[in-house]
């Protein structure tokens, strides 16, 4: 890959994946960025091999044409299994919304009869809005047997 310009100059910059990469690039170099703070902020970056293209999308690319074929381009998310740890091959895998939105570090976690559950997962599998869990549990100090109870 050769730089030229301010740009990369390898052919692929209108593969379906690139501004999956360059967006997670950006989220770990770019100080100027709101979002940086939870990303570069917190030491995350990616893989050394990660720092060319053509890698990503050798390790990477498969896997999305598989997850885009069965949830839609839409529905096709890259996430970091553990939060705290870098962007790699072994800790990268292709998500939903509702599963990205299921793991980050400002989720609320409750376990109840063995299964734990974020707040929005408790309410989706009861019917109602995660605010009311919320209120239940935190506010009106209701216990998780009621809290949880389906409606």
């Amino acid at each position: 890959m050769e730089l030229q310009r301010g740009k990369y100059k390898h052919g692929l910059s209108r593969h379906e994946l690139f501004n999956c990469w360059c967006s997670m690039r950006y989220r770990c170099n770019n100080k100027n960025t709101t979002g940086y703070k939870n990303w570069g902020g917190r030491g995350i970056s990616f893989c050394k091999r990660w720092g060319k293209f053509e890698n990503f999308i050798l390790d990477m690319h498969n896997d999305y044409l598989n997850h885009k074929k069965k949830f839609g381009k839409r529905d096709t998310l890259l996430d970091r299994i553990d939060n705290n740890k870098n962007y790699c091959p072994k800790n990268c895998r292709w998500v939903t919304r509702i599963e990205q939105n299921s793991n980050t570090r400002k989720n609320v976690f409750i376990e109840f009869n063995g299964k734990k559950k974020t707040m929005s997962q408790w309410a989706r599998d009861i019917g109602v809005d995660r605010t009311t869990i919320y209120y239940r549990v935190f506010k009106a100090k209701w216990s998780l047997e009621r809290a949880l109870k389906i409606n």
